[in-house]
């Protein structure tokens, strides 16, 4: 007999978690915060992106090896002790992550696979999460906390380890707490005021970091403005300015490059995931009090009106937005076709020409700009009923890099769908040798217009 795939209940009762908490007092001077992952390929599913850290990541990973199996304790899990250095730019995932990670992060360490911090690290949580029954979260920070009371030695001596000097080290320390170097102070003076060369202390930080200073500092910078947009508590412009980015256009760049995705698209998916109330997951009343983000997919939306908000109106959609956009002379002209479409979301895609290129070789803006107009126009359109026209209100976009490539993708989705006014975002990227970057984005407003004479839908 088949095993019984996930219902909706059971995937309701284990849901896909992400947790990270504030460190234990007495923790706070090394350790930024800890985490805990329980997936099963929705959190950490296959092409979403790994983030640029600033943080030195040691973390437990314990991979189940049925990953279709509802129960959450079944079958044996595979742990593995790990130690991640900080990274620069974003990597896509090849594969779903099933099982549970769960770790620290801290300011940059150089630490031996082999060390101390690492060891027995499997052997203290094992057996806080195989074989309970009940949310083992609770217990997990507990064996957190207490393992890194333990270590807290090794962790010390680890951050000065390979450093010539006490006044480099603390150099050193000043820039890795710092909101960034680019902002004021250069690695020159850095290094003028230990009496070492700028060879010498950048040396020293690529030991510790893996990555050269002014990378260092741009990552750093990434990590605390994702969080700004991710919680919404302020606008992108203010996050922008107190982030110490040039302008929104370059925080849009920015989370392009290290996120792979536009500040709007992010906060909009985390408005819908980000969870305010920590009772389900953490029954102890000083651990919800830690809690600084907390992350949940049941795998299905998670209220009626968040399960409409992407509903079609139309159950014919594709094929009517396929008609559509065959009509339209201007996209078959530039040679744009239609590659992938779902209710909210459609991709474009160009090939390079040079008869719609500047003189410098790079596509003009404009080709850009209607080709993103298009995919906003249609992910909206998508989700109309099917005596609806659209319409462009408005658009305003950030043009970030040249237009460069083998061919251009152009992804719109909808941000927030209206019976008149329909909210989109989308980006578009340039592909050469496999290859993408991204080199604008859209924020547009479009209008669905019915029973007007001679606009056709």
């Amino acid at each position: 007999m088949a095993a019984a795939r996930p219902t909706s209940e059971t995937r309701e009762a284990n849901p896909a978690v992400y947790a990270e908490l504030e460190p234990m007092d007495r923790h706070r001077s090394f350790i930024d915060h800890l985490f805990v992952l329980r997936d099963r390929g929705r959190l950490t599913g296959v092409g979403r992106n790994l983030f640029a850290s600033p943080f030195s990541e040691i973390a437990l990973v314990g991979r189940r090896p049925h990953d279709d199996d509802a129960r959450d304790n079944d079958g044996a899990v595979a742990w593995k002790a790990i130690h991640l250095p900080p990274r620069f730019g974003r990597r896509p995932r090849r594969h779903g992550f099933h099982g549970w990670m769960l770790g620290i992060r801290c300011r940059p360490l150089d630490l031996d696979p082999g060390d101390a911090a690492l060891a027995g690290l499997s052997e203290l949580v094992t057996a806080t999460i195989e074989g309970k029954s009940e949310s083992p979260f609770d217990p997990i920070i507990g064996a957190l906390d207490g393992w890194i009371e333990q270590l807290r030695p090794q962790f010390r001596a680890a951050s000065a380890r390979q450093l010539r000097t006490p006044e480099i080290a603390s150099a050193l320390e000043d820039a890795l707490c710092a909101p960034g170097l680019d902002r004021g102070t250069s690695v020159a003076s850095l290094a003028a005021t230990v009496g070492v060369v700028p060879r010498t202390l950048q040396r020293h930080f690529r030991n510790r970091t893996g990555l050269a200073p002014k990378r260092y500092a741009a990552v750093q910078r990434f990590s605390g403005a994702l969080r700004q947009v991710a919680l919404g508590g302020k606008s992108l412009a203010e996050i922008a300015s107190e982030a110490g980015y040039s302008d929104q256009a370059h925080l849009t760049t920015d989370l392009g490059r290290h996120a792979g995705v536009s500040p709007g698209r992010f906060r909009a998916l985390s408005r819908q995931q980000i969870v305010r109330d920590a009772v389900r997951f953490f029954k102890d009343a000083d651990l919800q009090n830690r809690v600084r983000l907390l992350v949940c997919d049941c795998g299905q939306p998670m209220t009626r009106r968040q399960m409409a908000r992407f509903d079609p109106k139309d159950a014919n959609f594709e094929t009517r937005v396929r008609t559509s956009f065959a009509r339209q002379i201007a996209m078959a002209t530039l040679g744009i076709e239609m590659v992938g479409l779902k209710a909210g979301e459609v991709e474009l895609r160009m090939p390079y020409a040079a008869a719609y290129a500047r003189q410098h070789g790079f596509i003009h803006a404009g080709i850009i700009t209607t080709a993103l107009d298009s995919a906003c126009g249609y992910a909206a359109f998508l989700l109309m009923p099917d005596d609806a026209a659209v319409l462009t209100v408005e658009f305003k976009t950030n043009l970030i890099a040249p237009a460069r490539g083998d061919c251009f993708l152009f992804r719109a989705s909808v941000l927030k769908p209206g019976r008149t006014i329909t909210v989109c975002d989308a980006q578009a990227f340039a592909a050469e040798q496999g290859k993408e970057k991204l080199i604008a984005t859209m924020t547009g407003t479009m209008m669905a217009l019915f029973g007007r004479e001679g606009i056709a839908h």
